[in-house]
Order: C-alpha cells, then structure tokens, then sequence
C-alpha cells in the first residue's frame, strides 16, 4: 500500500505533467515562422516604413495560423500572443490576411512612419475570421509587451508560398467593388497614418 506522503508526490507530478502538456498545447506554433529568444527595438526607417502586425491572445483559435500577404507576397503568420514586423517600401500596398475569409486592407507606407495593426480574431465556426484593426502606439506597446506575447521572425529554410497571382487579382477585384459600394467600409483604415516618432 502506497504511504500518504507517496500519493501526495504522485499527485504533484501529475499536475505537473499536466501543466506542461497545456502550455505545450497553447504555445504559439507557426510552420514557416520562428520564435526567437528577444524582442527587438522597434525603431523608424528613413528609407523604408516599418509594419507591425500583433496577434493578441484569442481563447478559441490561439493554434489558428493565419497567413499575411503584402501585395500576394508573403510577409509572415501569426497565432495567439505572437507578432511580426517587416519593412515595406513607401507607397500604396495591399495588405490581405487569409483566415476562414480573406480581408484586404489598402494602405499608403510613408517612408520614416511605423504601422500597428491588430490581426483581429472573431469567431466562424470551424475556424475563426479575421480583419486588420489599427492600433494607437500605447494599444500595440501594451500588446506587445504582454509576458506570453512572442516575436516571430520567417524561418528561411522553411518559407511560406505567396499567393496565387488570380487568388491575389480576385481579392484586389473584391476590395476594390467593396470600397465602391460602401465608400466607409475599410474607413478607419484607409484613414490610418501612423506614426512618425516612438
């Protein structure tokens, strides 16, 4: 017969088992992106405008990877508590965020400004949508220093595809008859300048 003290251990150990197999379930896992240890100085480019896509914690769809796409070039993936930042030359891009639909946003990059948008998550049955919300510089800050919250960077021996060239026409096609129709749709957006100082 096991002595109290032993149950007490076994216990212990279980619940311990426990734990580390949920986290392991929950942790950000993406498959053409990587983690690293660090977060980087987000800083200004001269030359360039900086995008910073935050992906906040989401309690039904952490494990979803949703796919990023500059222009139908990949730029990275996000799941829960995780972020990226790419580079992006000044002009007018589209940005499309593929999830169970695809949103495409419309942005002019202004070389020296930094972007926040938040790869919003909202629920759609097997699998969530999504759509880019702006955020302020103190909303990103918050988010992004959030203890579980992780930076990911593209794993280069593992890249992701681009877009399909007609998925990419389409979804251009799309955006552009959606503005048309609803000149508001996409507003806070279109409208959206960032910042010029950290």
């Amino acid at each position: 017969m096991l002595s109290t003290a032993k149950i007490v251990l076994m216990r212990r150990t279980l619940v311990c088992v426990g734990l580390s197999l949920a986290l392991a379930v929950t942790a950000c896992s993406t498959p053409h992106m990587i983690s690293t240890d660090s977060k980087p100085t987000l800083a200004i480019k001269k030359n360039k405008a900086v995008l910073v896509i935050i992906r906040p914690k989401s309690a039904s769809y952490s494990q979803f990877v949703i796919d990023n796409y500059l222009d139908g070039r990949m730029i990275g993936q996000t799941c829960g508590f995780s972020y990226f930042v790419v580079e992006v030359d000044p002009g007018m891009h589209y940005l499309t965020a593929n999830a169970q639909n695809r949103h495409t946003a419309y942005l002019n990059f202004v070389a020296g400004r930094i972007y926040f948008l938040q790869q919003g998550i909202f629920p759609g049955g097997q699998a969530p949508t999504t759509r880019y919300i702006p955020l302020t510089f103190t909303e990103a800050k918050m988010q992004i220093n959030e203890p579980k919250v992780v930076y990911l960077v593209n794993n280069t021996s593992n890249p992701a595809a681009d877009m399909l060239a007609k998925d990419f026409d389409e979804e251009v096609k799309r955006y552009e008859k959606e503005v048309k129709e609803n000149h508001n749709s996409h507003k806070s957006i279109r409208e959206y300048h960032g910042y010029d100082r950290m």
